[in-house]
């Protein structure tokens, strides 16, 4: 550091005025990629028709697949997209898969 920059800015530090604030340059850096992403990424435009289970309602993207609450009062979709949690039984836990070596025995 000169003696011109102490006389300048006497109290700040080296370290301090070269720290970058991380969540700023990475905001800076998904903004464009977000843009880019909407652009190529599904525009849910083709939608099911309304689906009722366990008490919810909601429409289908045809396309990719996420969902979407449906008001079968208004008639209308509404809330934000979202994707199905899967839930885990215990029958699909187990596994049925054949072991490789019996997929070669079953072949030859």
């Amino acid at each position: 550091m000169s003696g011109y920059e102490q006389l300048l800015h006497p109290a700040v530090q080296d370290s301090e005025r070269h720290r970058i604030n991380t969540g700023q340059v990475i905001y800076l850096l998904l903004g464009p990629f977000r843009l880019v992403s909407k652009i190529w990424s599904c525009w849910h435009r083709h939608m099911s028709r309304p689906f009722t289970r366990d008490g919810e309602t909601y429409r289908v993207c045809l396309r990719c697949g996420v969902h979407r609450h449906f008001d079968l009062e208004a008639w209308k979709t509404k809330g934000a997209y979202y994707r199905e949690k899967k839930v885990m039984t215990p029958a699909s836990t187990q596994s049925t898969a054949v072991p490789a070596r019996a997929k070669l025995r079953l072949i030859a």
